[in-house]
């Protein structure tokens, strides 16, 4: 159970992102589009899942996983907004999940 509710706040993380990224570029009121709605909402679902996996789960190993979140968000960006992932981002993505890995052993 507590693998799978991991994958899903770290998906829904990125979901949350990407909507609030859809919102935000739209010429419309930024409060009242459906979008910025979406992902405000879906970081609530996060907020109270991830208190319900900080229960079962070590601080450091809930760390960890949320660290996975930065690469799934470029790679939602990438296929659903079509941004381009530069070497750069890459590169940095890959320093903050190996240290948060690191940091936490």
């Amino acid at each position: 159970m507590t693998i799978y509710l991991s994958i899903f706040i770290v998906l829904l993380t990125a979901i949350g992102q990407v909507l609030l990224k859809k919102g935000a570029q739209l010429n419309k009121r930024l409060l009242l589009n459906k979008y910025v709605l979406l992902g405000y909402s879906t970081f609530i679902i996060v907020i109270l899942l991830s208190m319900l996996l900080m229960r079962s789960l070590p601080l450091k190993y809930f760390s960890i996983i949320i660290s996975f979140s930065y690469p799934t968000t470029i790679l939602f960006a990438n296929i659903l907004l079509k941004e381009k992932i530069s070497q750069q981002t890459l590169l940095a993505c890959l320093v903050v999940v190996l240290g948060c890995i690191l940091f936490n052993l």
